[in-house]
């Protein structure tokens, strides 16, 4: 990331005290982030690792996003991926957080632009994302 001397931009939805503590942490670290404010919650877990086990102690599964948060994570993931050499998609382990159709609007639209896209994704999100039979 900016290790290498790249400019690395993180596009997301941060919501509630784990979205602002999140959001503030990434920049923190020199990389560019692009948030949208969420009405919702971000996920978050706590896990005690002091016996060398995860044991987890408290989770809150994050809330899905309303079609205006969508647009705008859209927007502002489209926006800067149109500026980078490469687009890598992500997405939360719960899908309900973003609709699948999302990933398959935004790589058509990048790569329709000449952008590389890469997908860090799984299920129907990849689906999506993946025109028929080649890689996203």
């Amino acid at each position: 990331m900016h290790v290498l001397g790249v400019r690395t931009c993180l596009c997301g939805s941060f919501g509630g005290e784990a979205g602002a503590v999140a959001a503030t942490l990434i920049a923190g670290e020199g990389l560019g982030v692009r948030t949208v404010g969420a009405a919702g919650a971000n996920g978050t877990y706590i896990h005690d690792r002091r016996s060398g086990e995860r044991v987890a102690l408290a989770e809150v599964a994050p809330s899905p996003l309303s079609r205006h948060e969508v647009d705008e994570l859209y927007g502002i993931a489209l926006v800067e991926g149109l500026e980078a050499d490469i687009c890598v998609l992500g997405g939360p382990v719960t899908p309900e957080v973003l609709p699948a159709d999302t990933y398959r609007r935004l790589a058509a639209d990048l790569t329709a632009n000449g952008r590389r896209v890469v997908a860090d994704l799984s299920g129907e999100p990849l689906r999506r994302c993946s025109p028929a039979g080649s890689p996203c």
